[in-house]
């Protein structure tokens, strides 16, 4: 009886405990904060880009749109995490090649977020602490959506991911969805495959955005959005009330994108009074 149990348990826990990745690499800053939402910070042995000051002592494989494929690979990762928006896919191709399993998440709406949260905690075992999460961002959405309520006219909104040269989020990434779930109308169409496309002064003069966000690494006190007078962006933005906004909060599809809605939701109120 004792050598079926244990031929019983050497079939399923593989399946189980002894087949989950215990050595993972988040190859963006965005994967590294939705692993320590799902407390699994013991695992993560590698970083890309800065991911906050619990990850301080965990090695750095580069920026996460350009990671160093033997740094990765040194780490003896059993999982390495990426995401659409960004991670490079010859990065992807040549880690499969050497035999590493990766994982895409594939995020630009809160939907999206929840279902690859939901997806990551299936992989890493800790589905009910996905659910648990999961749960408590469709309260919290369900809470902003009634803050924001009906504005009626909806503004426009430039997001600026970078000055010079004016690059801009266009319709169809995460920041434009963040922009449209505050109520607004995103400034930028979507210009083919070209998600951030760099803006000339006769695009920026077509646009005349109500409102200009310019993503910085010095907002307001505590991350909190700054009036600016925008004297640093081209005059065909002179008529744009322009707020700097925490880049990290903004730009990376992770539970801080929450934070980072209500914060719209208030800027836009603001321009409403």
């Amino acid at each position: 009886m004792l050598r079926v149990f244990c031929l019983l348990a050497f079939l399923v826990l593989p399946q189980t405990a002894w087949a989950l990745p215990q050595r993972i690499v988040a190859l963006a800053p965005s994967v590294a904060e939705l692993l320590l939402a799902l407390d699994c910070r013991e695992r993560i042995v590698g970083k890309s880009g800065e991911a906050g000051p619990e990850l301080t002592s965990v090695p750095d494989v580069g920026p996460f749109h350009r990671p160093s494929l033997e740094k990765t690979l040194n780490l003896e990762p059993e999982l390495c995490v990426g995401v659409v928006d960004g991670t490079p896919p010859a990065l992807l191709r040549r880690l499969e090649a050497a035999g590493a399993e990766t994982m895409m998440l594939d995020i630009r709406s809160f939907e999206g977020l929840l279902q690859e949260l939901a997806r990551l905690g299936d992989v890493l075992g800790v589905p009910e602490k996905a659910e648990e999460l999961v749960r408590s961002v469709r309260m919290r959405l369900e809470h902003i959506e009634v803050s924001a309520g009906d504005s009626g006219k909806r503004p426009s909104v430039l997001f600026l991911v970078q000055e010079k040269p004016a690059m801009a989020a266009a319709q169809g990434t995460f920041i434009a969805h963040l922009i449209e779930k505050a109520g607004a109308v995103c400034a930028v169409a979507a210009q083919g495959n070209a998600v951030y496309p760099v803006l000339g002064r006769e695009g920026l003069a077509r646009l005349a955005p109500d409102v200009v966000l310019v993503s910085s690494m010095h907002p307001g006190r505590a991350g909190l959005p700054k009036r600016i007078d925008g004297a640093s962006l081209p005059p065909e933005l002179a008529l744009s009330r322009v707020y700097a906004v925490d880049a990290d909060m903004f730009t990376r599809p992770s539970l801080r994108a929450l934070d980072a809605l209500e914060q719209l939701v208030d800027i836009l109120h603001r321009e409403k009074d």
